[in-house]
């Protein structure tokens, strides 16, 4: 165990510190098991390697010659570099080029997957598209990458909120009355709204699979839970406060990246973001 600080936090602060970003890295671990960790360690935190303990010498000697081939031309003149189209994007974005400043900052991110400027200009970017669902991910690699910068985490809390009044944007005013069959009709024609059964302030703490939780919430509610297709699950983790059933169903499909939508007046639909 290292003293003071996890292991995995010292390869994210190698990864997004340029002085020490091109060192190879092999995780070792005694606690970590299994192939979502060893995954994590490589795709999240940018280790080249992953071993758990007791590992033999000889397995260590093979990885670590291995990994030293691999990265061999790593941080050498000429090699790829993300600056250019980190430039370039930041250039189109101040021209009002919104498409091929996204187009730019993405490649940067390609090239350099650990730079946390790279992720929060591409955030801006996306944003100024209106894309803010892509661009609360990417100001979240920012600060995952960073979380040192108060400025990523403001941005995160300015997207939450777009995000908010675009899920829920303000009621129109109601039409004049009506009277008569206009009334039946405009009766029958009103938008679906959510009739739980329950109404109680909902007080939760859950950590799964996103379509369990919604299910836990349908059960909670007294509502039924469909889902499309196409719905991609995803594992989250949430802390209810004596919120309501919509505020609930809100903060999962958020944490979640995915959507919901009333069907009937007990019946709600999730579904993936695109």
């Amino acid at each position: 165990m290292l003293p003071k600080m996890h292991g995995f936090e010292v390869c994210r602060k190698s990864r997004s510190d340029p002085r020490t970003r091109q060192v190879p890295i092999i995780i070792m671990t005694a606690i970590y098991r299994g192939w979502r960790f060893a995954q994590d360690a490589r795709e999240t935190y940018g280790a080249e390697d992953y071993m758990e303990k007791p590992f033999r010498i000889d397995d260590l000697l093979r990885r670590v010659e291995a990994v030293l081939e691999s990265t061999a031309g790593r941080g050498k003149a000429g090699g790829p570099s993300a600056e250019p189209q980190f430039k370039k994007g930041k250039e189109l974005l101040l021209a009002g080029q919104v498409d091929a400043a996204v187009a730019a900052f993405e490649e940067a991110t390609r090239v350099d997957p650990f730079s946390a400027e790279a992720h929060y200009h591409l955030a801006k970017a996306l944003r100024a598209k209106g894309d803010a669902f892509r661009a609360m991910t990417a100001f979240e690699k920012a600060a995952e990458l960073d979380p040192s910068s108060f400025i990523a985490v403001q941005e995160i809390r300015r997207t939450r909120a777009l995000i908010d009044s675009q899920q829920n944007p303000p009621a129109p005013a109601p039409p004049p009355p009506t009277s008569g069959l206009g009334q039946r009709i405009q009766d029958a024609e009103g938008p679906v709204e959510l009739a739980p059964i329950s109404v109680q302030p909902i007080t939760l703490k859950l950590a799964g699979d996103s379509r369990m939780i919604y299910e836990s919430l349908g059960k909670i509610a007294g509502i039924n839970v469909l889902f499309d297709p196409d719905y991609t699950s995803r594992r989250v983790s949430i802390e209810l406060n004596a919120v309501t059933l919509d505020q609930a169903l809100n903060i999962v499909s958020l944490e979640s990246k995915t959507f919901w939508r009333p069907v009937t007046s007990n019946t709600i639909c999730g579904g993936s973001r695109p």
